[in-house]
C-alpha cells in the first residue's frame, strides 16, 4: 500500500508537469480569464466576473460570465457582446463542450431592480439571438419594476426560444389583492400595443414578493390578442387568475389539446361553487379553446369541448371529484 501511494504521488505530479509544460488548462480558470478580458474591453461594457463550476474533482463542469453593462449600451452594443461570447465559447477546449451561461445586467433610472439577460449555450445546440431591443425598450421606460429575459437552446424536447418576463411592482406596497383586473389588463394591453411585433414568450405578473400568486398573463410567441385580454379580464374580476395563452405544443412533438389555460389557485370557500360556473359560463361564450383549471383540487374543465382521453392529473379527494364531474357534464359537450 505504501509503495501504491508513492507511485501515485509520483503520478500526479508527473500529469502535472505534462500539463503545465502543454498548456492544459485543467480547472478552466485561465480559459475563462481569456474570455474576460475578450469581453471587458467591448463597447457598452462596465465589469466582468467569473464562476467556474467543478463537482468535486479537477476538471470544470459549466462555466457563468456576470456582465454589468452602463446604462447608454445600444442593442448593437449587445448583440456583439453576444457574438464575441459565443466565439470565445466555441474557441475554448476548455467550455466549448460544457454548460456556458452569460448573464447581462443592467440597472435602469428611477427605483427599480437591476434588468438581467440570460444567455445559455449549450454543445451542438443552437442559442437564437436574445431579444436585446426589446429588452432596453422595457428597461429604459416605466413598464415595470424588474426585467428578465431569457435566450435558452431546445431542451428536452422543448425547441429554442426567447422570453420576456415583466415584474409591475416590487410588493411592498402593492399586493396581490389591490390589484385591480383593470389596472393589471391596462398593464398588458399597453405592453401589446408597444411590443406588437415580438414573438418571444411573454409573462407578465403582479409583484416581486407575490409572484406565484394570482393575477398573471403568460403567452407564447407573443403577447395576447385584445379578445384573450378581455376573456383574462372578465374572467381576474370575478376571482383572481392566472391566464395563459398561445400554448406552445407539448415537448417532443405531443399534441397540445389547448390553446389556452386560466387557472385559480383555490376557489373562494364562499359561494365557491358559485364562482367556478360564472367564469366557465364566460370561457363558454367565448368560444375558445381555454381549460379552466382549479390548482390545488387538481380540477380540469374544457367549456364546450370534451377532457375524455385527455391524461392529466386528477382531483384526489371525493369531494373534488363530484365537483369535477358535476362542471364537466354542465359545459362539457362529449361524443355519446
Amino acid at each position: 500500500m505504501r509503495m501504491f501511494g508513492r507511485w501515485g504521488v509520483l503520478a500526479v505530479l508527473v500529469l502535472s508537469a505534462a500539463w503545465a509544460l502543454t498548456g492544459c488548462d485543467v480547472t478552466g480558470s485561465r480559459s475563462a480569464d481569456r474570455i474576460d478580458n475578450a469581453l471587458r474591453p467591448l463597447s457598452g461594457v462596465s465589469s466582468v466576473s467569473h464562476t467556474v463550476g467543478r463537482n468535486g474533482g479537477f476538471g470544470p463542469t459549466d462555466v457563468t460570465f456576470d456582465v454589468y453593462v452602463r446604462g447608454e449600451a445600444t442593442a448593437d452594443q449587445l448583440s456583439a457582446l453576444t457574438h464575441v461570447f459565443t466565439d470565445q465559447i466555441h474557441e475554448s477546449r476548455t467550455f466549448r463542450t460544457l454548460r456556458a451561461t452569460l448573464n447581462v445586467r443592467r440597472w435602469p433610472v428611477g427605483d427599480h431592480l437591476y434588468s438581467t439577460m440570460y444567455v445559455e449555450m449549450r454543445p451542438s445546440v443552437f442559442t437564437p439571438e436574445p431579444p436585446w431591443q426589446d429588452w432596453l425598450k422595457l428597461s429604459q421606460g416605466d413598464y415595470g419594476y424588474e426585467i428578465t429575459g431569457w435566450a435558452s437552446p431546445s431542451d428536452n424536447g422543448r425547441p429554442a426560444g426567447t422570453s420576456l418576463d415583466v415584474t409591475l411592482f416590487d410588493g411592498k406596497d402593492r399586493r396581490p389583492d389591490n390589484i385591480g383586473a383593470k389596472e393589471f389588463a391596462a398593464a398588458v394591453r399597453r405592453l401589446s400595443t408597444d411590443f406588437s411585433h415580438s414573438t418571444s414568450d411573454w409573462e407578465v405578473t403582479n409583484s416581486f414578493i407575490y409572484s406565484n400568486d394570482p393575477p398573471s398573463v403568460r403567452s407564447d410567441h407573443g403577447l395576447p390578442t385584445p379578445a384573450q385580454l378581455s376573456l383574462w379580464e372578465a374572467l381576474d374580476a370575478i376571482t383572481p387568475i392566472h391566464g395563459e395563452f398561445n400554448l406552445s405544443p407539448l415537448p417532443y412533438g405531443r399534441e397540445q389539446p389547448d390553446h389556452n389555460r386560466v387557472s385559480v389557485s383555490k376557489l373562494p370557500v364562499q359561494n365557491g361553487d358559485h364562482v367556478a360556473v360564472e367564469q366557465l359560463q364566460l370561457i363558454r361564450e367565448s368560444e375558445s379553446a381555454t381549460v379552466y383549471n382549479v390548482k390545488y383540487a387538481q380540477i380540469t374543465v374544457r367549456p364546450g369541448r370534451c377532457s375524455a382521453g385527455i391524461q392529466e392529473p386528477q382531483p384526489r379527494t371525493p369531494h373534488d371529484v363530484n365537483v369535477q364531474a358535476d362542471l364537466r357534464a354542465q359545459f362539457e359537450t362529449c361524443p355519446r
